[in-house]
Order: C-alpha cells, then sequence, then structure tokens
C-alpha cells in the first residue's frame, strides 16, 4: 500500500489509480497529482476505518485485509463510548465513602461463599477470585464517583495457629479509607480488605 500511494504521489502510475469501496461494488478514480499526501492519506485511513477493508492500488493489485476490528483487544475499545471529562476543581469528593455499607457487603458476601466450606488448597484459590470480583461488583453498584476499589481477599486454614497479615499504603488520610472484615468457620479464615483510592 506504501509502494502503490508513493507511486501516485511521485506521479509515476500511468493508469489512474482507484479505491475501490466495498459498499458502493464500484470504484471512483483519484487524480493522481491534484491531492497533497495528507489528503490522499486521510482519504484513506477513512475509508479503510469506515469500511475496514480498501483495496488501493493499480486497478486493484494491492488488498489491504488488515482491519482494526481484527486486531485483538481492540472490539472492546470500539463499543465503549468515549467520556469526555472536563475539570471541576474539586480537590476532595463530594460525599464519604461509605465504610459501613461496605462492611455490610463483605460480612454478607463471605458468610454466604464460605458459610459451610471446608478448607482445601485449589477451592480457596478460585474462590479468592471469586470473591473478590463479586465483592467489587457490588461497591461499584453502590455508585461512589471517583473512588478506585482494590478488594485483596486472604483464605487460609485454620489449626489454631497464629498469623499477622499487614498492608501498607501511600494515601490521603483525609479522602482514602480502607475497610476490613475477617471470618472463621471449623475449617478455616478469611480476611478481607477493601481499599477506597480517591482519584482527583
Amino acid at each position: 500500500m506504501g509502494s502503490v500511494l508513493e507511486m501516485l504521489i511521485c506521479g509515476q502510475l500511468e493508469k489512474k489509480p482507484c479505491i475501490w469501496y466495498p459498499c458502493l461494488s464500484r470504484p471512483c478514480i483519484l487524480p493522481q497529482k491534484s491531492w497533497s499526501f495528507t489528503r490522499l492519506l486521510f482519504l484513506i485511513l477513512l475509508l479503510s476505518i469506515i469500511n475496514n477493508t480498501v483495496i488501493v492500488g493499480d486497478y486493484f493489485s494491492s488488498i489491504s485485509t488488515v482491519s482494526y476490528m481484527d486486531a485483538p483487544g481492540h472490539y472492546e475499545d470500539i463499543l465503549r463510548p468515549a467520556v469526555q471529562m472536563e475539570n471541576t476543581y474539586r480537590l476532595g469528593p463530594a460525599k464519604c465513602f461509605p465504610v459501613g455499607t461496605v462492611n455490610n457487603i463483605l460480612k454478607d458476601v463471605l458468610t454466604s461463599y464460605l458459610q459451610e466450606e471446608k478448607y482445601e488448597a485449589e477451592l480457596c484459590r478460585q474462590m479468592t477470585k471469586t470473591i473478590s470480583e463479586v465483592t467489587k461488583a457490588r461497591i461499584k453498584d453502590l455508585m461512589i464517583p471517583r473512588y478506585k476499589i482494590i478488594v485483596i481477599i486472604n483464605i487460609g486454614q485454620l489449626k489454631k495457629q497464629s498469623i499477622q497479615i499487614g498492608s501498607r499504603c501511600l494515601w490521603d488520610t483525609t479522602n482514602d479509607t480502607f475497610c476490613s472484615y475477617s471470618f472463621k468457620n471449623r475449617s478455616l479464615f478469611a480476611l478481607a480488605n477493601v481499599y477506597a483510592v480517591y482519584s482527583e
């Protein structure tokens, strides 16, 4: 595509190059020297975005089969609408993070998932992922603006041992906060920590 485009700009193609519109099922002829390089490049990129595939060249000699939609990981970006944020000049949250409500969520989730469970290493490994995702989803349902949520779940076997779990964070003590809840049954213990970090 690049060599055909360069030949188009330099006027080295004797035949007039054309761009094929798949949706119209007909070629459209471009003048050889009347458009600038920037305008032609913009037109080609625009058509490739609109139609996903564009045939460029000396009477269809070159085919571009690469599509933005075919690349892995780009499909989700297209479906998500672009959100434009404006400056609010607000240095703190409009309302405080609801620590009591989040503690109730932690208690409810841990109790419902672990009340009758026995400790098994592989099961608890999967359970930590499940509980953290469920907890994060329920906290996000509260629609607390501008807070980033971090959920950490620890599950271990209960054998009358002593354990200390600590964490250190660098944050703003006026706006950032955390919630913690511990649970245990006859076989296992669990500790859930939720960190809420305000994002300006």
